[in-house]
């Protein structure tokens, strides 16, 4: 298999894997808020995200390191994996540790506690013991995809089978922990076929491993602020029944959020190779990506603003009405991260990766410090609100940041597919009895017809789709 078609594979593989876990994961999560109610759903999550800010030091960025090393050097597979797994298992003690001074000492109900110290295992279920960076390094990615769709699988399964009231609250997460291990197992014995796995403590790699890491870890924690801090704050100074409406719609931006993930992995490649080698084209493609983020994300934003309350109604039931107005403001939240994503990219290919981490540390600071003064007192509406002004300050930030590497004006990019998108959403209006499937194709149809009677688009758009149709990126290995 030469070079264009392994990385294809692997592509593919994570893409395929990637989506269907998402899918598998939004049926799990809408039967677990109709069978646990707004109150209980919001403990889940509540004890989640708190989870994830002791989970990203457990790792902090050394995964990423681990797979850049064995990619480099495969030769001395054995050394790095030891070492990782090693320096991951004091790590991953070190933070549960912690975990368990934070729950065992906050002012919050013995069943939120427990529900934490029992999602602190997957520290170790889903972070130490998972190796599929291994896997990512050794450019065997096809491991990584087959162990994510057991995972997904075996978790949606049990959880439609064992889970029947709320009094099986705590059962939860040693579900997750049971699928996570499973697949941890399974990639664990892949990996003993290849190599022996043992503990190896070499202090001076350990050193080398979080001089590197730093900057990835103090990047993922400033991540995890700006799209979890709203939800544990929600948690520890308002409702648990706010909670559970807030994160019914954040469940559903973070699966429409795949999307963006999946156009940024395809087109990187490609984004980096022009800079380098093609200035005009890379200039070509970068303004068609924000075209086409801006020409797909205006009617879904608008649209998904229209059909809220169908929308949460269909996955979450009438329970969670108070989750409508949340899904409104929270979607413009999707359609500015997918704007950000691109100029990310753009920064991450001209080796401005410091400016990156910059822009997204100011983000979770402000993020940080909005949430402080006013969700305690505003809730959920406020936490909605915060998140998409720290993606438009963002967008600020990034679009000052890249005018020295591309002129752009975004805005002669919004008239035509906002033109469309308004049409579109008088005639979901006006056909508001009909169900919401019905009205989902009415209004993908309608707009795309508007979209073509403006011109929104052109010559140049088809060239780039079919440059991009094949494999341009590709042709460079």
């Amino acid at each position: 298999m030469n070079t264009s078609q392994r990385i294809l594979k692997n592509f593919l593989s994570l893409t395929s894997a990637d989506v269907t876990m998402k899918l598998l994961s939004m049926v799990a999560i809408a039967y677990l808020a109709r069978i646990l109610g707004p109150g209980d759903f919001g403990k889940l999550n509540f004890a989640l995200a708190s989870v994830g800010y002791f989970a990203i030091i457990a790792h902090f960025g050394i995964n990423t390191i681990g797979t850049r090393d064995i990619a480099r050097d495969k030769q001395n597979l054995t050394f790095y994996v030891n070492n990782v797994i090693s320096l991951k298992l004091c790590m991953g003690i070190l933070s549960y540790m912690l975990l368990l001074i934070f729950a065992l000492t906050m002012h919050k109900t013995m069943d939120i506690k427990y529900l934490i110290i029992l999602y602190g295992f997957t520290l170790f279920s889903a972070n130490v013991f998972l190796c599929d960076w291994v896997f990512q390094g050794i450019e065997k990615m096809e491991y990584q995809a087959i162990a994510s769709i057991i995972e997904g699988i075996l978790y949606t399964a049990l959880i439609l089978i064992i889970v029947k009231t709320n009094n099986n609250l705590l059962i939860v997460p040693a579900i997750l922990i049971a699928a996570q291990s499973v697949s941890a197992v399974f990639l664990f014995y892949v990996l003993f076929k290849k190599l022996a796995v043992k503990l190896h403590f070499d202090l001076s790699y350990w050193k080398y491993l979080f001089k590197q890491a730093l900057p990835l870890g103090l990047t993922g924690m400033a991540s995890i602020i700006i799209n979890y801090f709203n939800v544990m704050l929600l948690g520890l100074v308002r409702t648990n029944e706010e909670v559970g409406y807030f994160s019914a719609s954040h469940k559903i931006i973070l699966l429409l959020m795949t999307t963006i993930a999946i156009l940024a992995t395809a087109t990187f490649p490609t984004i980096s190779f022009l800079y380098k080698n093609s200035k005009g084209s890379f200039d070509k493609l970068v303004s068609y990506l924000f075209k086409l983020t801006i020409t797909l994300g205006m009617p879904a934003a608008i649209g998904i603003m229209i059909l809220a309350k169908p929308i949460i109604n269909l996955i979450y039931g009438a329970k969670y009405g108070d989750s409508q107005i949340i899904l409104q403001i929270l979607i413009w939240n999707f359609f500015l991260v997918g704007i950000n994503t691109i100029y990310s990219r753009i920064l991450w290919a001209a080796d401005k990766q410091n400016q990156v981490f910059k822009i997204v540390l100011f983000q979770a600071l402000l993020v940080a410090i909005l949430n402080l003064f006013f969700t305690p007192s505003f809730g959920i509406y406020s936490a909605g609100i915060i998140a998409v002004f720290g993606e438009m300050f963002g967008f600020l930030l990034y679009n000052q940041e890249t005018k020295n590497i591309i002129k752009l004006n975004l805005f002669t990019y919004l008239h035509k597919p906002l033109l469309s998108a308004l049409v579109m959403s008088c005639f979901l209006i006006s056909l508001s009895h009909l169900n919401l499937f019905s009205l989902i194709f009415s209004g993908i149809a309608i707009y795309f017809i508007c979209l073509y009677f403006l011109k929104g688009v052109d010559k140049n758009d088809l060239e780039i789709i079919s440059q991009l149709k094949n494999s341009l990126w590709l042709k460079r290995y």
